[in-house]
């Protein structure tokens, strides 16, 4: 399946350490501590063999406390490989030949690619405003016999959007009663840049969301491909039961050192959350100061732009792919989100990242045709 951004990364490839790279959006921090020193301590024990298709019993009970609070029935979590393979398994559970999953216009690719793959038909209903204002009833107009779930992201991948409690609420009620999943994807939960978070208490509602995790970017071990898929106990059975045909259990070392969670002090988190939007101030700024149209999202690691109105007879793959050429710059076009016209800039990396946002500014301004 080829991307937009594939053509991105053949034209980055003359400028070699002189690129600057905000295709990917990884952790700009290290591991915590108590995770790395669980690692190497159960490192040294014999290795294991495969573990139980839904993760090991322990880590099921920690997230379960975690995501739900004392009482919360581990038997609703799965551990997955990484958010992204408890999707496949979610929607691999859910979704027949023809069925529907409605999700937002921009997207992360992988909801509209998986649903295509099991024999689904994605449904995209757009972002008409700032925090998906006004989505909840446009999403629930396009629901329809063959609708199974409907899924999203907060903090969006791409777009940094949040979805308000009370839209939230709305879709759940809507959804509850057209029997639609509502699956609510929530890599980027840690990094809401006012410092603010998604919390269901106690609400019947919410308590109904699906609520598909990772430890990728809030632990900063995307390498581990560590995720959750959190349900009712018949849906999870059956996401285990998919994950084990398509993927077998995760892999069991990452999973015995995130039993440590509990032991990461909640500083760890507030610091890097502050860090991320330190970093996504610098790069607003720089973006902002070069005449692009932007302002610091509400979460997540990415800045959408729209730059349709610098494109004259271009695609955007076409002015991402001549920025890269030209420039050394990697922006990932709108395309692969089902949104031409936009791009998505990752979070700076590295220790030198300020000299690399100051570097970009300064190319952005001299280039002659951006």
């Amino acid at each position: 399946m080829k991307r937009a951004l594939d053509g991105v990364i053949a034209a980055l490839k003359d400028f070699d350490d002189r690129r600057i790279d905000l295709l990917v959006g990884e952790p700009c921090f290290e591991p915590p501590e108590e995770i790395r020193s669980a690692f190497v301590r159960n490192a040294r024990k014999p290795v294991p063999g495969y573990g139980p298709p839904a993760g090991i019993a322990e880590l099921r009970s920690v997230l379960a406390a975690r995501i739900g609070g004392p009482g919360f029935d581990p038997e609703r979590v799965v551990v997955t490989h990484g958010a992204k393979g408890g999707l496949l398994a979610l929607l691999a559970a859910l979704v027949e030949y023809g069925d529907e999953v409605i999700h937002p216009l921009p997207c992360y690719p992988a909801y509209p690619a998986m649903v295509r793959r099991l024999g689904g038909v994605p449904v995209g209903v757009a972002e008409r405003g700032p925090d998906f204002a006004g989505w909840a009833a446009a999403a629930a107009a396009k629901m329809g016999e063959r609708t199974r779930a409907m899924v999203l992201s907060s903090p969006s991948n791409p777009s940094g959007s949040v979805v308000p409690s009370g839209e939230l609420r709305s879709l759940a009620a809507e959804c509850g009663e057209r029997r639609v999943r509502l699956i609510l994807d929530e890599a980027y939960a840690a990094f809401h840049l006012d410092g603010g978070g998604f919390d269901p208490g106690a609400d019947p509602v919410l308590e109904a969301l699906v609520r598909v995790g990772s430890a990728s970017k809030s632990l900063a071990i995307p390498g581990w491909r560590m995720g959750w898929v959190v349900a009712d106990e018949e849906l999870a059975a059956s996401v285990t039961g998919a994950q084990a045909m398509l993927l077998n259990p995760p892999a069991i070392p990452p999973q015995q050192a995130l039993l440590a969670l509990p032991e990461v002090p909640g500083s760890f988190f507030e610091t890097n959350r502050c860090e991320v939007r330190t970093r996504m101030e610098a790069l607003v700024g720089a973006m902002s100061s070069t005449g692009f149209e932007c302002a610091l999202p509400s979460g997540g690691f990415y800045l959408w732009i729209d730059i349709r109105d610098r494109l004259g007879n271009e695609t955007s793959v076409e002015w991402c792919e001549r920025l890269a050429r030209d420039e050394g710059i990697g922006f990932w076009p709108g395309e692969d989100y089902g949104c031409p016209g936009f791009v998505r800039l990752a979070l700076p990396q590295g220790d030198a990242w300020r000299d690399d946002v100051a570097e970009l500014e300064q190319r952005l301004q001299q280039s002659k045709r951006v």
